[in-house]
């Protein structure tokens, strides 16, 4: 499939407004979130157009995923090591960057 073409696919997840009618700042916020996870394999994730993800690796291999279930496969695929979403140091980083 042709970039263009990706972007306008649309899978709607179970974590995505049924109406569609999520703003951009939850979305942005919901990137931000996943980047706390992905971040700590060298993964970094970007909203692409409003409609899928942008997920790349420091050594700037990248893809585009279109639903949150796609992504984690390819935060796995292009990290430095296997995600952990159990990792103690990963939770604790988690834990201090959500207080308030």
């Amino acid at each position: 499939m042709c970039g263009l073409c990706g972007v306008y696919r649309r899978m709607p997840h179970w974590s995505d407004a049924l109406d569609g009618s999520a703003s951009r700042r939850e979305r942005l916020r919901k990137v931000d979130f996943i980047n706390q996870f992905a971040g700590t394999v060298g993964v970094k994730v970007r909203d692409f157009c409003g409609s899928s993800f942008s997920v790349a690796n420091r050594k700037g291999k990248s893809t585009i995923t279109y639903s949150v279930e796609d992504f984690w496969a390819q935060v796995d695929a292009l990290s430095e090591r296997p995600l952990d979403p159990l990792d103690e140091r990963l939770i604790a980083i988690l834990v201090a960057n959500n207080e308030h």
